[in-house]
């Protein structure tokens, strides 16, 4: 994981930017979001909507980095 100094802790309800990992955290993944100031966010999930995410974009976790996404507090989108 990152340093502790990267991560900006004020974008946990939203954020917007690249994923930059995707880190099984046992009852909880988080996707960590690299934002155009360069902060690293994380954005937690259960794994039951997760893995409903990963369906609705029919790709696995893998094919997530590198991706843009917005979260909003409550939905991670991804721009077309």
């Amino acid at each position: 994981m990152g340093q502790g100094k990267d991560f900006c802790m004020k974008h946990l309800s939203k954020a917007s930017g690249t994923i930059d990992r995707i880190e099984n955290c046992g009852t909880i993944v988080m996707v960590i979001l690299r934002t155009a100031q360069g902060f690293l966010t994380p954005v937690f999930f259960d794994h039951s909507p997760f893995r409903w995410m990963l369906e609705a974009e029919d790709c696995g976790v893998n094919d997530l980095i590198g991706r843009q996404a917005s979260f909003d507090g409550q939905t991670m989108t991804f721009p077309e």
